[in-house]
């Protein structure tokens, strides 16, 4: 059985991933939480729901976001080196500053969010749904209109 919604929050403050993924329930949510410059290395967030909750300058290296209602959440200058939101909605969310470098963001839905100063290098967006999305250069552009036409099939 899974841990209540504040023992969660509480392992999550003290950087407790480890604890944290026992306990998490398949679903959970998240709503108005600070975790800004927390260290949730690998931490697994897969399905989660999060509302108004602040990561900025967080370490979330190689952190599970899979199928997550991630919107609209701020992510200004995290470490999300190989996190994973394959299938994600991350509408309106701020990616600003963020390290996505080798991130998964394959069939996430990316409308209205910010990628301002973001490093998208070696970042997956196949089939991923976009829109207004605020930030990028025209380099990174191309890198994710190349990869969507590779995953486009009629």
């Amino acid at each position: 059985m899974g841990a209540s919604n504040n023992n969660l929050i509480t392992f999550l403050k003290e950087g407790e991933v480890e604890r944290f993924n026992k306990h998490r329930p398949k679903r959970f949510c998240l709503r108005d939480v600070d975790l800004s410059g927390r260290v949730l290395e690998r931490v697994d967030f897969r399905g989660a729901e999060f509302a108004l909750v602040n990561f900025e300058e967080a370490k979330l290296t190689g952190a599970r976001f899979e199928r997550a209602c991630v919107s609209p959440v701020n992510f200004k200058k995290a470490e999300l080196v190989e996190a994973d939101f394959s299938g994600a909605d991350l509408i309106a969310s701020y990616l600003n500053y963020a390290n996505l470098q080798r991130a998964n963001f394959s069939r996430a839905i990316l409308g209205d969010a910010e990628f301002e100063g973001a490093d998208i290098t070696g970042a997956s967006f196949d089939g991923a749904f976009i829109w207004g999305i605020k930030g990028l250069s025209p380099e990174q552009q191309e890198m994710i209109v190349g990869q969507l036409r590779g995953s486009w099939s009629c």
